[in-house]
């Protein structure tokens, strides 16, 4: 996932992986649900990339910063945060 993830981001995103066997809780949350990508703390897609919800989510975050921000400029630097949840590679 993360492979097909990056360039869709390119330098719209910061793309932070967190192997979930370092952590109970992601253990406990994620163990049969990975890999999940989240951004913002909003879940996207679990087990395979879903490209469009991906971009979806990216424009959709961009938007609401944009009506929530008085200044625009601001808003055109801002490199969203996605997390992807994954059991670390043997």
């Amino acid at each position: 996932m993360l492979e097909r993830a990056g360039p869709l981001c390119r330098d719209r995103a910061t793309i932070v992986v967190r192997d979930i066997d370092t952590n109970p809780d992601w253990y406990d949350a994620y163990a049969l649900e990975i890999p999940v990508l989240e951004i913002d703390g909003t879940e996207i897609c679990r087990y395979e990339l879903d490209e469009a919800a991906l971009l979806a989510a990216l424009n959709a975050s961009a938007i609401s910063a944009i009506f929530r921000s008085s200044r625009i400029s601001t808003m055109a630097s801002r490199r969203w945060r996605i997390v992807l949840f994954r059991l670390a590679a043997a």
